[in-house]
């Protein structure tokens, strides 16, 4: 089957796609990461200040996060598969839905043709 030049600049477009689209979605995933993590570290210290105050007055301490808890979460990367699995699902619905109209269009012309 020869690739007429819409399939390959569909092929091309698809490819972009999935490259950028991953790497866009990666991205963000791990600066809602970094962010979530500052969050928590930040969450962590008040805490640790808020206790000294409290031991100043003589009043029991509330529990804080361990520095090893908060290492564990800064040390979680975001695995690849799941901004594949958003760019590939998406790439599949859009050629689904290029699809469709693909063939709407040409039974449409059909209809014409025959009248």
């Amino acid at each position: 089957m020869r690739l007429n030049g819409w399939m390959r600049i569909g092929i091309v477009l698809s490819i972009l796609w999935v490259v950028g689209a991953t790497g866009t979605v990666w991205m963000q995933a791990t600066d809602q990461h970094q962010r979530y993590w500052r969050g928590m570290a930040d969450a962590r210290s008040n805490c640790i200040g808020e206790n000294a105050a409290r031991r100043m007055q003589r009043l029991d301490e509330r529990p804080c996060m361990s520095q090893e808890d908060l290492d564990e979460i800064l040390h979680y990367t975001v695995p690849l598969w799941m901004p594949l699995t958003f760019a590939g699902f998406y790439l599949a619905l859009s050629w689904v839905l290029i699809g469709i109209a693909y063939v709407s269009i040409r039974w449409i012309k059909a209809g014409f043709k025959q009248a």
